[in-house]
């Protein structure tokens, strides 16, 4: 059996294959863990100190010769060896400034290369300073959000639904809503031609009719998506779903933060004809509202009478229904003309 797209706990099994060219200089900062870019934001400022300390010296030594009988004239003050220019190379880049040491102003190479040293420094601070920033930002920002372990498919309205319940056991600004997105990732048939992995998007919100993806999490949710003509379970029955090789995606976003959980469904993990239970997980006490936030209650569903047919199949059959309800009451009042069935 082929492996899902993403883990449930929103981990993406896909591995990006790119030329050799590209791997060379292709760092995520952000995604790197935070051992390595401790570790890479010392390598590179321990080199780039060992660097321009080292053209320090060699300018230095350059034009030691042009100054020799010039005792008062130096590109540098107080640096004799390659260790001191080390040193004035941390200073510099840095902006420490000690005091002692120093660049005089009869070397114009020496100044461009201080110059040219300290925008170095300010370009690699700041790269460094604004990744960390968003790297723990990242991290702080990620939410203990609970997914149900199943979805379920149930009737609402005559029209079938596919739920699913999510709570954030944390309590914080995104409490005031979130973007709940899916996508179904289907091997498809078209026109004779076979299609892997084709994405369709789907709809879903927390009205009971599926609409308004603007989700709130002040306590366990229930978001649904209407199964239409539009939706890519609209031919599938409970007889065909073990068959079909699909997986629904599920990404909850927030303005400012972007995707910060994920999880998936594949069909082995829809249920048909079954409902959350609400009892457990949201008490009304006399003087306040009991939540449960227990991933066991979330998961709590019981089964119902929902049709063992694809939603097209409910259609034709409501349909048919209406159609000859309203036969029957044009014929009644005595009309000669009928709507056909």
């Amino acid at each position: 059996m082929a492996r899902r797209i993403m883990e449930k706990n929103g981990k993406p099994n896909i591995l990006s294959v790119f030329g050799r060219e590209y791997e060379w200089y292709h760092l995520n900062f952000l995604d790197m863990q935070w051992y390595y870019f401790v570790m890479l934001f010392c390598l590179l400022h321990v080199i780039s100190f060992a660097f321009f300390g080292a053209v320090y010296y060699i300018t230095m030594e350059y034009h030691r010769l042009d100054f020799l009988q010039q005792r008062n004239l130096t590109c540098f003050f107080d640096i004799s060896d390659i260790f001191a220019a080390y040193l004035f190379s941390l200073e510099t880049q840095q902006t420490i400034g000690y005091g002692s040491r120093g660049i005089s102003d009869v070397c114009p190479d020496a100044v461009v290369l201080m110059i040219f040293h300290t925008l170095f420094g300010i370009i690699l601070s700041s790269i460094f300073s604004g990744t960390f920033l968003a790297k723990f930002l990242k991290s702080g920002s990620t939410s203990a959000v609970r997914f149900s372990r199943k979805a379920l498919i149930t009737m609402r309205n005559g029209s079938l639904h596919l739920v699913i319940r999510m709570a954030d056991t944390k309590g914080n600004d995104r409490d005031r809503g979130v973007y709940f997105n899916a996508y179904c990732v289907q091997d498809i048939i078209y026109q004779g031609e076979n299609i892997p992995l084709q994405i369709h998007h789907m709809d879903f919100g927390f009205q009971l009719d599926g609409t308004n993806n603007l989700i709130p999490l002040l306590y366990p949710t229930c978001v649904s998506h209407k199964i239409d003509n539009s939706s890519p379970l609209y031919g599938i029955g409970p007889d065909e779903l073990p068959l079909v090789r699909l997986e629904i995606i599920v990404n909850i976003s927030s303005p400012g933060i972007g995707v910060f959980d994920s999880t998936s469904y594949t069909q082995e993990e829809i249920i048909w004809g079954a409902r959350f239970t609400h009892e457990r997980v949201l008490s009304r006490l006399p003087n306040i509202i009991f939540i449960d936030f227990s991933q066991v209650e979330i998961d709590r569903f019981e089964l119902d009478l929902t049709p063992r047919r694809s939603a097209k199949c409910v259609e034709k059959i409501v349909f048919n229904k209406l159609s000859h309800s309203a036969t029957a009451e044009w014929l009644a009042n005595g009309c000669l003309w009928a709507p056909p069935t």
